[in-house]
Order: structure tokens, then C-alpha cells, then sequence
């Protein structure tokens, strides 16, 4: 793999977003997007956050994050991976892999991810700056 390349496809698009002021956004092919497409990041059934999206840029989606209280607890979990994801541009090692996954599990092992139609089997999200950028898959 190409050095940052594995940094490349974990960190995904980084942007600070805000909703569209029409309420529309494009994505890669610039069609519109429903921007009150809201997913849900919740501990249990406890609410940590939600997203709005209002980008699409396949397979990621992004839009402003809205933590509620719960996420206080989660979003040093968040510094901490996207930190490592950072160091793996410059770093590729196997070792730094290892340590970004390390630190992302206790991430999914803690809360889900729901979108309209409901959980999600696996997720790679994000947060930082009131912005969220995620890639999912049943």
C-alpha cells in the first residue's frame, strides 16, 4: 500500500459542515441529498448524538454532529483514533494499524449507529468540530 494509504481510507473526507441553507446538498454526482436525513449514534438506548447529514461523497457521509450529554464521556475515544489516523499518513506500519484499532473498538463495542431505516451492523465514524463524517454497512 501506498505510503498514508491506509491513513487515506480510514480518515475519509474530512469537512466542517452546516446544513444547506436550502435544505438540499449534493453529493459526488451532484444530486440532491435529503438533508433531514438524521442518523443516531446511541449507548444502549441512551442518545449520545445525532447527525445530520447534508453530504454525500461515497461510500462516506457527513454532516454537523449535535452531541447530547452522554457523548462528554465518548469524545475522548474520538480524539484518540482520529489522532492515530492522522499519524498514519506519515506512519503506514502494521503497529500503527494496530494501535488506531485498538483504540477504535472500545468505540463500537459501546455504541451503535442507527440511521433511518435502523442499527447498522458495522460503522466507521468520526467526530470532531461539531462535524461527523461516517462510512457504514449492513
Amino acid at each position: 500500500m501506498a505510503p498514508g494509504g491506509r491513513a487515506r481510507i480510514l480518515a475519509g473526507p474530512r469537512r466542517r459542515v452546516a446544513p444547506a441553507a436550502n435544505g438540499r446538498s449534493t453529493d459526488d454526482k451532484g444530486d440532491g441529498v435529503d438533508a433531514a436525513q438524521t442518523w443516531r449514534l446511541l449507548h444502549g438506548t441512551e442518545p449520545v448524538g445525532e447527525i445530520t447529514v447534508t453530504e454525500q461523497d461515497w461510500p462516506w457521509l457527513s454532516g454537523p454532529f449535535s452531541p447530547r450529554p452522554r457523548f462528554a464521556d465518548f469524545a475522548p475515544l474520538f480524539a484518540r483514533e482520529l489522532a492515530l489516523v492522522e499519524a498514519m499518513a506519515t506512519d503506514d506500519s502494521a503497529a500503527a494499524a494496530e494501535a488506531w484499532e485498538t483504540a477504535y473498538a472500545p468505540i463500537t463495542s459501546a455504541l451503535r449507529l442507527e440511521g433511518p431505516d435502523g442499527a447498522v451492523a458495522g460503522f466507521l465514524l468520526h467526530i470532531e468540530d461539531g462535524s461527523a463524517w461516517f462510512r457504514w454497512h449492513d
